[in-house]
């Protein structure tokens, strides 16, 4: 039997199936065509690359830029076209509190001054910058400069603390008037005929409605006043020359006796009646004012001084019911 080396086994053809074997002429030619494991190729050997591909990625002219670790592009490749803001606000807290950007600007109310944003956050102060503003035209005030404060004098003026006092100036009240406490209360003015009182006498006497502290309640050595419904009250009379009352002219027109009335209010039971006859001895007659005329009632009295009687009712009138009494000596 003969032995076959591996230097001596020949393959007449290439091979036909996929289990047959092949010669290495075969295998050459068939990997003669194939790429090596590890190559290259040029853009231009790779079909539907965009022309991005070709980039290398950087913030450098022809680079393709990519986010940062913040998920934002580099603002040094942002162009300056962004829109900026301008906030009006009251205080240092509402412009540091302010969603802004660079660039926007606060006008400051409280100040009067704007402030431009230089870099973000805008919570921190000092990324804020202050707008200088124009020289203003004035140079100085009542020749004084820098920051002006004014008194009354610088202006010729009077100073606020001087009203009402002593070598200052009046003042007026709600109504436009000098008080009367800044008028002098002893002040005449005298002429060949009259002493006239001038000042806060004067305007305390022609503004009173009750001059001389004058009063519709008769009382002595008072002057009297009308009552609110105009009318005048005066005592009983006693001299010639007396003014009479109403309640005197009652009784004398009543042949020597006393007439008059009242009403009941639900609740008195005594009434007390002034007949002015200077009498005890007296005798009174009662009567209810009814719908159908006058009503004679009996209701029991007593004297109370020469000149007063009180009625005395058991239970109390019926509130507005009228009555006449008649008191004759």
């Amino acid at each position: 039997m003969a032995i076959l080396f591996e230097s001596d086994l020949k393959l007449p053809r290439n091979p036909q199936e996929n289990l047959h074997a092949a010669p290495k002429q075969y295998v050459d030619v068939g990997l003669a065509t194939k790429a090596d494991t590890v190559h290259t190729h040029t853009v231009t050997q790779l079909v539907g690359l965009g022309t991005a591909a070709i980039c290398d990625t950087g913030v450098a002219v022809g680079n393709v830029p990519i986010v940062g670790p913040d998920g934002k592009l580099n603002a040094s490749i942002l162009p300056s076209i962004t829109t900026n803001s301008t906030f009006m606000v009251a205080s240092e807290t509402a412009m540091l509190a302010l969603t802004a950007q660079t660039g926007d600007v606060a006008v400051r109310t409280d100040v009067s001054k704007s402030f431009i944003l230089l870099r973000e956050p805008a919570t921190t102060l000092a990324n804020w910058q202050e707008l200088l503003t124009p020289t203003s035209a004035v140079a100085s005030v009542n020749g004084k400069s820098g920051t002006v404060i004014l008194v009354a004098t610088d202006v010729g003026a009077i100073a606020v603390t001087e009203k009402g006092t002593a070598n200052g100036v009046a003042t007026l009240d709600a109504s436009a008037k000098v008080p009367i406490a800044q008028l002098p209360t002893q002040a005449v003015v005298v002429d060949s005929a009259n002493e006239i009182p001038t000042g806060a006498a004067v305007f305390a006497h022609t503004s009173a409605t009750t001059a001389h502290e004058s009063t519709a309640t008769p009382t002595a050595d008072r002057i009297a006043m009308f009552d609110a419904s105009g009318r005048l009250h005066s005592g009983m009379p006693v001299a010639n020359s007396d003014v009479a009352t109403k309640q005197y002219v009652d009784t004398r027109s009543g042949s020597g006796g006393y007439r008059g009335t009242f009403s009941g209010d639900g609740s008195q039971t005594t009434f007390a009646v002034t007949h002015a006859l200077g009498s005890e001895e007296v005798v009174a007659d009662v009567f209810r004012v009814g719908v159908s005329g006058l009503e004679r009632i009996f209701v029991q009295w007593e004297t109370a001084s020469a000149n007063v009687i009180n009625l005395l009712f058991a239970l109390p009138p019926t509130n507005g019911t009228e009555f006449i009494v008649k008191v004759r000596s």
